[in-house]
């Protein structure tokens, strides 16, 4: 990405990264009430920092490099509008 100022050349590379950033995301369903969401949120920013989680997965040689559901979120809004041009130019890209 530092390797380009091109506008262009930028959003076909987030478009192709971005599947590496999301990760494995997890969700939950629309209309999920408030404090639940909250509470998940809390649970998993919890677990991200529990020492014996992060002992086990050391362990293991997995990396843990969670990602906030706000950033996600404005991720998947700056993806969303990314015009047609650009995915257009993209998909042709994949296709070679």
């Amino acid at each position: 990405m530092e390797l380009t100022k091109d506008p262009e050349k930028l959003q076909i590379l987030k478009l192709f990264v971005s599947a590496h950033e999301f990760a494995r995301p997890y969700a939950a369903p629309p209309g999920i009430p408030a404090d639940r969401a909250a509470a998940l949120i809390a649970a998993f920013e919890a677990t991200m920092k529990d020492e014996g989680f992060l002992a086990e997965t050391a362990k293991h040689q997995m990396e843990v490099a969670p990602v906030s559901g706000t950033r996600l979120a404005g991720m998947l809004a700056e993806l969303y509008k990314t015009p047609e041009a650009i995915l257009a130019k993209a998909r042709s890209l994949i296709a070679r």
